[in-house]
């Protein structure tokens, strides 16, 4: 963490401490120099400001940004305990010393733009009114920091799940009239897995438009007691639920039935690089014999960077398609020395120029149509 803000680096550390204490361990681990180190790989004598310049068109495509008024009215309606993490992190939200914060992050790091998103604090309610207010609310204040910094973020929009209209009329507002350049979708709304059939409608839609889903965790630990209990929530069970509805995409044909929409798993797909084999294996006990196999199915989806083990990257390099990995930090969950050290270790698997140059933001330009900034 940077020694010049220390108030900063308070609040941070009093922030959803079993997650932050999970990434703040992951920095300092992984043989150590494996992260923090990883600034050394870019060029032996090079200057932090030379190397972001030569790595300029860096796309982050995992953000989030929790503006205090669209937390606010989640709290109003209920979700006090979903919001405590999100309103702690205030360098996440709208203020504008918080803005120059993230912007001086992202300008060390090389970072030209962030595609924001709500994290795990969903506006999902049982009252639809609710569910409708929160996520139009949202969207309107995503929208309203897009048209001030249209360079700097762009952004998924969210909907009103789990209803399912409702969400079908926020989505075409979000990406026919906000401009936005995807949609979020979290693994579970209100209990009920995405890849429910209820919700099959959102996927059909989305895939007439060719649009791009954005899943995300709910830090619900796939329903697991023992997962909240042991508080295992965020260290095992986010990449879990990732893990899940990848499979559960995949026993669906998803990518048969929906081809021309990009759905995006983050973490680097959870477990399933690392397990991709087994799930080969396993697959009559949980697929329909004529589906193609999981290790051929998985290669449909799009995947994210936030992960910090150089061993896990190049593990999905070769087991997923290195044409549709793309960076991500979890900003805010990692800030400082954590995000710069979340973007460096891409450089540590020694992949090829040509492919770090993908991941680090070629791949989400061609998904996402950005332009170049020079272009």
């Amino acid at each position: 963490m940077d020694s010049k803000s220390p108030d900063r680096a308070r609040e941070i550390s009093n922030i959803d401490v079993d997650r932050r204490e999970l990434l703040k361990s992951s920095v300092l681990g992984v043989g150590g120099a494996a992260l923090l180190g990883a600034a050394g790989t870019l060029d032996a004598g090079a200057s932090p400001r030379k190397a972001a310049k030569e790595d300029s068109s860096r796309i982050d495509t995992h953000a989030h940004y929790f503006p205090t008024q669209y937390l606010e009215r989640l709290d109003s309606y209920g979700a006090a305990k979903l919001t405590v993490a999100a309103h702690r992190l205030t360098v996440s939200n709208q203020e504008p010393k918080n803005l120059d914060a993230r912007f001086k992050m992202m300008d060390r790091a090389g970072i030209e733009m962030q595609i924001i998103s709500c994290s795990n604090v969903f506006p999902y309610f049982e009252s639809e009114v609710h569910a409708v207010d929160a996520a139009r609310l949202a969207n309107d204040l995503y929208a309203d920091l897009i048209r001030q910094y249209p360079t700097k973020f762009a952004a998924f929009t969210c909907t009103p799940l789990p209803h399912v209209d409702a969400s079908l009329k926020e989505i075409r507002r979000g990406l026919d009239e906000l401009g936005m350049v995807g949609v979020t979708v979290a693994t579970f709304a209100l209990g009920k897995s995405i890849a429910d059939p209820a919700f099959e409608p959102i996927f059909a839609e989305l895939n007439r438009r060719k649009a791009v889903v954005f899943i995300h965790p709910t830090g619900g630990g796939g329903g697991s007691q023992v997962l909240d209990t042991t508080k295992l929530v965020w260290p095992i069970g986010a990449p879990l639920e990732d893990s899940i509805i990848l499979l559960q995409f995949i026993q669906q044909d998803y990518p048969r039935r929906y081809p021309d929409m990009k759905v995006i798993i983050p973490h680097l797909g959870g477990f399933a690089p690392f397990l991709m084999t087994r799930f080969d294996q396993f697959r009559d006990q949980y697929m329909a014999k004529d589906f193609a196999m999981p290790s051929a199915q998985a290669k449909y989806f799009w995947y994210d960077t936030v992960n910090g083990n150089p061993d896990a990257l190049r593990c999905a390099c070769e087991t997923l398609d290195s044409d549709k990995i793309m960076l991500g930090t979890d900003f805010p969950y990692w800030v400082d020395d954590a995000f710069q050290a979340e973007i460096d270790y891409v450089k540590q698997p020694g992949m090829p120029a040509h492919v770090e140059q993908a991941v680090y933001g070629a791949n989400a330009r061609r998904l996402l149509g950005l332009k170049a900034a020079h272009a």
